[in-house]
């Protein structure tokens, strides 16, 4: 157990001093290592400074740099690495801890040299002593700081002195650059022979710069040192021969420049203007030469290629239309939306388009494509601006106008009837409407308003189907059926067509056509109406048959003459006469087909508000047919004899055509005389089946009055008066179309006088006389 706390006592005491022995060796290493850069430093810093003074030949700087690199190896391998290698032993460490700590009282050493003797003892020391000893040592070294023995003082100076050396290597090459940066070549290139030391040394700017194509350059040269009164400029474009520029020395220039140099005139200075390819330079002035420079061209971002691609609004059903001609001017209609695909000559690092009121749109960015989006709204204009990965922007970017086009208004037009009518007894119209429009439409409507009484109704629509409204130009047939409105006779139906178009941008556009108004007639009106063209027809037949009879007259007489004639006797006058005899009978046709023409159509107006019974109707027809036989196949015939006998001037056939004409022309004057008379008898009937509805329609309104009035209270019945006047009125007309009706039928001899007087007295034995009188009786006692 002893034996084994020795053990512990020296194993203790031992390590203490391996430690102490590590710390003291690192300590000469790092002490070695400062002295070795110190003459690193001092051995560089006096070679570059005998340089700057004198420029050694090769073996010189090949002798000084081999001697001081064998130096330099030698201090590095005894000051730095024999330290580690040879570490000082345990004893001799042990005295210098005995020197610096005399408490110890040689028991340090004591303890590592009389260790042995506790195994082998042949001097036969006392081991009890020995075993004191190595504990009190170790005891005493374990209070203490062992590494004081280690003098931190030469390291401190040696630091000094190499910091001293770095500062002054700083300032060589901060005051002397040209002169430190010159030293430095030369001794990196041993093998190469130079010139002696340089009077002077050139500071060259901008020095390599990268320069946006067309711009200018000025290059600035400074000297350092002594200041010669020319420098040579020397450049050449890429691929090129040396150019020589002589420059002078600029007036004003000092004789020394340090910092000052970037901010004060230069010593030597050249422009090159608006360069547009790369090229090298430096300066050279007695054998003195700076570096090679080298300005970089580079092209500012322009765009090179332009493509639009026109999106069209859906509504329009336009294609999608591109334009790839190098023109960014954008004219469509609006709501397009264009996509703008501008290409640059180099990559982009940002695009925007610039509106013209400077508002800014990013573009899309994909290497040297700018991609962006236009909507058409308004007119305007826009430019594009590009910027490359260096920050360079496009110059005076070309400015594109944008166009809208407006989506025009539509059109409509009512093209039938196209004009103000009287509504039928069907209470129906067939309106054919047409619509245009640049694109389509969306919806189609009938905009109608009744007045009645002079009173306006509040406007209402009836929309109308449109089959293809994606056509541009469509007429629409539709059949407006009126039968359901509140209409009294008289009241109008005042209309029109309104059509939007299919503008789903802006906004549906619309048109109105005309407006044109529809009436109810009354009955009454229908009739006299009926009635007077009757009437016009049969006085055109009348002035038909005088004209017919004239002209056959006039054709007997022509025939005569032509009879008494030779054909050496024609003359120019019988013949205008014949030809204005052959015009007039055109005349009579035309005439006759165009009444025709209007009695078809009086004969449909009675059928639509059905005023003619079965038998009537077909009594007219016929009548209708007479009318277009009047014109007989003979007289036509005649007739173009007669022309063609004109147009030969052959005598004989003249007289033909003049004899045939006039059998013609009796044929025709009785037919017409039948038409007449036919058409007379109908107009009586008709007059007759009027008369009888107009007196069945006034009976039955003065029942309805009569029983209005004997429900009304006193107070009420002066309200009714009008429509007693009204009736009354309505009476006095009855009465005098009944007397036209019984001068007619006199005249006819379609009735005998007793069935005509009865009729004079119909007003009294209806009783609608009667009961009239009684209701403007009582209508009178309540005023």
């Amino acid at each position: 157990m002893k034996k084994n706390s020795d053990s512990k006592s020296y194993s203790s005491l031992v390590e203490r001093l391996k430690i102490l022995r590590r710390s003291y060796a690192t300590h000469k290493s790092v002490q070695g290592l400062l002295i070795f850069l110190s003459f690193v430093l001092g051995l560089g810093f006096l070679g570059l400074w005998m340089n700057s003074v004198y420029v050694f030949p090769v073996e010189g700087r090949i002798g000084y740099l081999g001697l001081s690199t064998l130096s330099l190896v030698v201090l590095f391998s005894y000051l730095c690495l024999r330290p580690i290698v040879h570490k000082p032993r345990l004893q001799d460490l042990a005295l210098k801890v005995e020197e610096r700590f005399p408490e110890l009282q040689d028991r340090l050493i004591a303890a590592l040299q009389l260790v042995k003797n506790l195994d082998r003892n042949p001097e036969g020391y006392s081991t009890e002593m020995i075993r004191a000893v190595i504990k009190q040592a170790d005891s005493i070294s374990t209070e203490l700081n062992l590494k004081e023995i280690i003098d931190a003082g030469p390291l401190k100076r040696i630091g000094r002195i190499a910091a001293g050396l770095a500062v002054i290597s700083l300032i060589f090459a901060l005051v002397f650059p040209a002169a430190f940066r010159s030293s430095l070549f030369i001794f990196s290139h041993p093998l190469t022979e130079f010139v002696s030391p340089q009077k002077f040394s050139f500071v060259v700017s901008p020095g390599n710069s990268e320069i946006v194509k067309y711009s200018d350059v000025r290059v600035r040269i400074d000297v350092e040192g002594e200041k010669p009164k020319n420098v040579n400029l020397f450049w050449r474009n890429e691929g090129s021969s040396w150019n020589r520029e002589k420059l002078s020395l600029m007036t004003g220039s000092t004789a020394s420049k340090t910092q000052e140099i970037a901010t004060a005139e230069p010593d030597f200075a050249y422009h090159f203007r608006e360069v547009k390819r790369n090229f090298e330079y430096y300066a050279e002035e007695k054998g003195v030469e700076s570096e090679h420079y080298r300005i970089t061209v580079v092209d500012k971002p322009r765009v090179v290629g332009l493509k639009l691609t026109f999106n069209y609004p859906r509504y329009t059903r336009l294609k999608t239309q591109v334009v790839d001609e190098n023109d960014g001017n954008i004219t469509a209609i609006a709501g397009t939306k264009v996509r703008v695909e501008a290409r640059s000559n180099k990559e982009l690092e940002s695009g925007e388009m610039v509106f013209s009121d400077s508002t800014r749109q990013q573009a899309k960015i994909e290497g040297n494509l700018a991609t962006g989006d236009i909507l058409v709204r308004k007119d305007d204009s826009y430019f594009i601006e590009l910027r490359d990965r260096s920050g360079n922007q496009n110059q005076d970017p070309i400015e594109y106008r944008i166009t809208r086009i407006d989506d025009q208004s539509p059109s409509v037009e009512i093209l039938e009837p196209g004009y103000d009518q009287d509504l039928t007894e069907s209470m129906r119209v067939g309106l054919l409407i047409r619509i245009t429009d640049d694109y389509g439409f969306s919806s189609l409507k009938v905009v109608y308003q009744i007045i009645s009484q002079g009173n306006e109704w509040e406007e209402k629509t009836v929309a109308v189907d449109i089959p293809d409204k994606n056509q541009i130009d469509a007429q629409v047939e539709y059949l407006w059926d009126l039968s359901g409105f509140p209409l009294l006779p008289g009241d109008l139906v005042r209309y029109r067509a309104v059509v939007y178009d299919n503008d789903s941008f802006s906004g549906p556009k619309r048109a109105e056509s005309q407006s044109y108004y529809l009436r109810l007639p009354s009955l009454d009106e229908i009739i006299a109406e009926v009635e007077r063209e009757q009437e016009g027809q049969i006085v055109d037949l009348e002035s038909v048959l005088r004209g017919q009879r004239e002209l056959k007259e006039k054709v007997e007489d022509l025939s005569q003459e032509m009879n008494r004639f030779t054909g050496l006797d024609m003359d120019w006058q019988k013949k205008q006469e014949m030809e204005d005899a052959l015009d007039r009978q055109r005349k009579v046709s035309e005439d006759l087909k165009d009444l025709a023409q209007r009695m078809d159509e009086n004969i449909k107006k009675m059928a639509d508000n059905k005023l003619a019974a079965q038998e009537m109707a077909e009594k007219m027809m016929e009548i209708k047919k007479l009318m277009e036989e009047v014109a007989t196949p003979e007289m036509k015939e005649a007739m173009r004899q007669l022309a063609e006998a004109l147009k030969n001037m052959d005598p004989d056939q003249m007289k033909e055509a003049l004899k045939k004409m006039q059998l013609s022309a009796e044929e025709m004057m009785k037919r017409l005389d039948r038409t007449i008379a036919l058409l007379k008898k109908l107009q009586a009937e008709q007059k007759l089946s009027h008369l009888i509805k107009m007196a069945e329609r006034m009976k039955e309104e003065q029942d309805q009055l009569n029983q209005q009035i004997d429900a009304a209270a006193k107070e009420d019945l002066p309200q009714l008066g009008p429509d007693e006047k009204k009736l009354k009125n309505d009476l006095g007309e009855f009465e005098e179309k009944l007397d036209e009706f019984a001068d007619l039928a006199n005249e006819l001899s379609l009735l005998p006088k007793e069935q005509l007087d009865d009729l004079a007295e119909m007003p009294e034995e209806s009783g609608i006389k009667q009961d009239m009188d009684q209701a403007i009786s009582q209508l009178s006692k309540s005023d």
